[in-house]
């Protein structure tokens, strides 16, 4: 099963979801998907630092496409998905569609099984694909396709607010706030 946690950068997003998942599994898996780049280097100390030391923690940029699509996600009851839009943004725009040409469509056969799985739970925590407006067209058209069926698939999707503050929204609006109208017009 997937439930989708949207909001803006740095608002607490990550440690409300670690909070919940830390209450019902002591063993659960976080997938860390930013760069170890100067620029993320404290944000990615604290959410080390947060972590419980009994989860199981995978870092995207450190495995081959051919890893993460054999990973056994689906042994966790809980899995923590931390900004999945900046993993597949990096691959489109460093890796020249390296991953999306050797694996798109396993991976999206991945989270059609999460998504119909009954004993795992992947909480996808992410942001507006705000950065998407430097890709070209066919880029643009791929990444919307990974994100619109993912949120199609999605038990539950909820928009976070500052302070604990949560509220559920429908798919349409999730790919409105997602993409933005401008950009969803596009395609």
């Amino acid at each position: 099963m997937i439930q989708c946690i949207l909001g803006e950068r740095e608002i607490g997003k990550s440690i409300f979801v670690e909070n919940q998942v830390k209450t019902i599994d002591k063993n659960a898996l976080y997938i860390a998907t930013l760069p170890e780049w100067d620029m993320y280097r404290d944000v990615i100390q604290r959410h080390r630092q947060r972590r419980p030391s009994t989860w199981d923690c995978i870092e995207l940029m450190n495995m081959l496409p051919c890893q993460i699509i054999t990973y056994p996600f689906l042994n966790y009851r809980n899995v923590v998905l931390d900004n999945l839009s900046y993993y597949v943004l990096y691959q489109v725009c460093a890796n020249d569609n390296v991953f999306f040409r050797e694996l798109y469509s396993d991976f999206l056969i991945l989270f059609d099984q999460v998504a119909i799985s009954k004993n795992t739970m992947v909480y996808l925590i992410d942001t507006p694909l705000i950065q998407w407006k430097f890709l070209d067209k066919d880029e643009k058209k791929m990444i919307y396709q990974i994100f619109f069926s993912i949120l199609h698939k999605a038990k539950k999707i909820e928009k976070y607010y500052q302070g604990n503050i949560v509220c559920q929204i429908t798919v349409e609006e999730a790919i409105d706030y997602f993409f933005t109208h401008e950009e969803v017009s596009v395609l």
